[in-house]
């Protein structure tokens, strides 16, 4: 859910490292930065933030997908609140 100060231009092919924040919890952040240098698939449940402050628990998968040389050629990632769930 985007909040009404984002727009998709904001954050399509974007890092997602802008919705990190002092509650994002690091070891998930370590997670993340692991499956990115092994490409390794990935789940985890993190706290993120709005462009407006206010923080969120945020679902995030993530797979690299690979060239037929077994190269990764770029990441994958689908996220999904889960706020009213936790």
């Amino acid at each position: 859910r985007l909040s009404l100060n984002s727009s998709l231009n904001m954050v399509l092919g974007r890092n997602c490292r802008f919705l990190q924040g002092p509650l994002t919890n690091p070891l998930a952040i370590e997670l993340i930065r692991d499956s990115v240098q092994t490409g390794a698939d990935l789940y985890t449940c993190l706290v993120n933030y709005r462009s407006d402050g206010t923080c969120f628990w945020n679902n995030l998968f993530m797979t690299a997908l690979k060239d037929t040389g077994g190269r990764i050629c770029l990441f994958v990632g689908v996220q999904c609140e889960v706020s009213e769930e936790i």
